[in-house]
Parts: C-alpha cells; sequence; structure tokens
C-alpha cells in the first residue's frame, strides 16, 4: 500500500512521469513520460548499433532480424525461426569459435528486438504496469 506522502511525491514528480488516475482508487498508477519511454527506446537502438558495429560479418544479423528500411530508417523484426538456427548452430560442434561470438551477438540483437516489440506493445494497449517494468521506471508504482 502506498501511503500519502509517496502519492504526493509521485505527484509532484511531473518531470518524469505523468500520474494516471482511473475511476477507481486502486487503479491509481505511474505512467512513464514520453521522454523516459524515447530514452529507453534510443538506448535499445544504440545497444543494437554496437553490437552489429563490434561483428566481424555484420550481415549475420539478418537470420534472425528481418531489417526493412522504412523512410530512411531501419526497422528491425524478429525472426523467431532464424532465431532457431541461430541457437542450433550455437550448440554445433563444427562451430568456430570466432562464428560463435558472432552467433552471441546475433542472439542479443535478437532479444532486443524482442524487447522493444514488447515495449511497443505495452505502449499500444497502455498497460502502465509493463510499461513501467520494461523501462526499469522505479520512482512510480501503484497506488
Amino acid at each position: 500500500m502506498t501511503t500519502m506522502k509517496q502519492l504526493r511525491n509521485m505527484v509532484s514528480a511531473t518531470d518524469d512521469g505523468v500520474l494516471n488516475a482511473s475511476l477507481r482508487p486502486s487503479q491509481v498508477g505511474f505512467c512513464p513520460s514520453e521522454s523516459l519511454v524515447h530514452k529507453y527506446i534510443r538506448g535499445l537502438n544504440e545497444a543494437f548499433d554496437r553490437i552489429v558495429k563490434s561483428m566481424r560479418h555484420p550481415e549475420m544479423v539478418r537470420m534472425a532480424v528481418d531489417l526493412d528500411i522504412i523512410d530512411g530508417i531501419a526497422v528491425g523484426t524478429a525472426n523467431p525461426i532464424g532465431y532457431e538456427y541461430v541457437c542450433r548452430r550455437l550448440r554445433h560442434p563444427d562451430t568456430l569459435p570466432a562464428e560463435k561470438r558472432d552467433l552471441e551477438k546475433v542472439v542479443r540483437a535478437y532479444k532486443l528486438i524482442m524487447e522493444y516489440r514488447a515495449l511497443d506493445k505495452a505502449v499500444e494497449t497502455g498497460d502502465l504496469n509493463r510499461i513501467n517494468r520494461i523501462v526499469g521506471n522505479t520512482r512510480g508504482t501503484r497506488a
């Protein structure tokens, strides 16, 4: 149970989020501001770029992630069948160490895409608890 002092602190913290109150008092939640979600997405994009730039063969990312160019922006879509192949290839005894390192990076890139997909779905549905859990918003909790 959130105390009144904690609730007042959450309401006064408008720079980090927006208090979202529904009809029932038990449903009062803390919605992260757009900037917090955008910062998190920017961090995911930067991590994806770092992974691809550090790979010996960056084209291997296409095994588990389908990349499309939309309005000059690369948009990644998770490819579960390719991901399964990458996981099997990682466990295969004939896989070379250098290839394994690249395949591990492909797995990390796939997981980033899946994390972005989960956040996007949570934002679409307006599920504040899931958004806060994904973004790691520790300031706001359910009241």
